[in-house]
């Protein structure tokens, strides 16, 4: 009886490690992209009220990202004026 719980306490441990890993290597992408992602965010946000929808989403991609790419800085894909389901849980 005893060597059956070990042994189930034990495989869950192993399966909790093999999550941990997964989670450890999404969190490190996340943590990639963060400047990027915040440059982006502070920028649409400070626009937000005065500017409407299409003079944001034309300075997201005529301005904030390739300025962003020229500088080499990580951020997520995707244009922010239209988001996907968010990356993050």
């Amino acid at each position: 009886m005893r060597a059956n719980l070990a042994q189930r306490l034990v495989n869950g441990l192993k399966d909790e490690g093999i999550r941990w890993t997964h989670n450890v290597g999404q969190l490190d992408e996340k943590l990639r992209v963060l400047v990027g992602d915040v440059v982006v965010a502070s920028s649409f946000i400070a626009y937000i009220a005065p500017f409407n929808a299409a003079f944001r989403s034309d300075l997201w991609s005529g301005k904030w990202m390739p300025d962003i790419v020229e500088r080499k800085i990580p951020s997520t894909e995707g244009d922010p004026t239209h988001p996907n389901p968010s990356p993050y849980p």
